[in-house]
This record gives structure tokens, sequence and C-alpha cells, in this order.
């Protein structure tokens, strides 16, 4: 739970859209190294299979838009770079900007611009940030709840004078 808040929390102080989510999934002491993650070098077929667990075209756009915030790191993906002039804001800016001297564009971001339903979301997300933080916000939730039953996790958590900003982060 600890990484998931983590990354609830980051989106929100960087800009970005407030993230529920409901607490009681455990981290897990290993992760496998390949993930649920797609591979950085691959195009719109794979992106598809990987996220084929029960989320849409439209997630797999949303979610890509996240790469606003951050940078790549070699061991994970193979490549090496921030995502935009301003890594620790989190927002629109880059969905549609192709070619940004100095800045990292992996071949799956450039591919939501080859298929057509990606892009039209793409353009979407460009023009309405609106649309794009709220998007962006059930398709995190939706992704963080993949194969976790919040009933059947057996704890119970309770958050008493924390911040707002933390309680935000932990609402249902």
């Amino acid at each position: 739970m600890f990484y998931l808040a983590s990354g609830v929390v980051a989106v929100e102080v960087t800009g970005g859209p407030t993230v529920h989510f409901v607490p009681g999934r455990r981290d897990s002491k290993i992760s496998p190294r390949e993930g649920r993650l797609p591979d950085a070098k691959q195009g719109v077929p794979h992106l598809k299979e990987v996220f084929r667990m029960g989320l849409s075209d439209k997630d797999i756009v949303a979610l890509s838009g996240g790469h606003t915030l951050g940078r790549a790191h070699p061991e994970r993906s193979g490549f090496d770079g921030p995502w935009t002039k301003e890594p620790l804001k989190f927002d629109k800016r880059e969905l549609l900007n192709e070619e940004n001297e100095g800045q990292l564009k992996l071949p799956t971001d450039k591919a939501l611009l080859e298929d057509p339903v990606f892009r039209y979301y793409v353009e979407l997300y460009a023009k309405d940030e609106e649309a794009f933080f709220r998007d962006y916000a059930i398709s995190h939730r939706k992704l963080s709840e993949l194969g976790f039953s919040p009933s059947s996790s057996g704890s119970k958590v309770s958050v008493k004078g924390s911040t707002i900003l933390a309680q935000s982060a932990v609402d249902a």
C-alpha cells in the first residue's frame, strides 16, 4: 500500500488530480522484473496486449499521460532522461509534443499517435486538461485495484488527524 499511496500523493502534490483509492492492498516483498508494465520499445499491439487485463484504450492513453511526471530510468526501460522540462509538474503539456530537444519520448508514447483510437484521446487530452485529469484519476484507480478486492483484504485502516492532502489520497 505504501507505493500506491506514494504515487497517489505524488500526482496530487505535483498539480495533478486527486486519485482516490481504497487502502488495504499489501505491497509485495518481491516484484517480478517485468511486472505488468509495457516494454517501452514496443508499439500499439504490445500496449493493447499488456493492458488487456481490464483496461480500455482510453485508460492506456490516460495512464501514458502520466509520463509528464518524472523521468525514465535505464534499468527499467533501457531509456534515460526526463519526459518534460518540468518533471515535477503533472499536466497535459507534452501529450502532442512529438519532438522536444533534450526530452524523452518512448516508442510506446509515439505509438499513441499511430492508432486512431489512441490518437483521438491524445488530441482530446491535449485540448482539455479537465478531461485528462478526470480520466487519469479514474484509470489510475482502476489500475491500482486490478486483482484486489477490498473486502477480502482482511485489513482495517483508520485515518485520523491526517493532513487534507493525505485524507484526499485515502478517500474511498
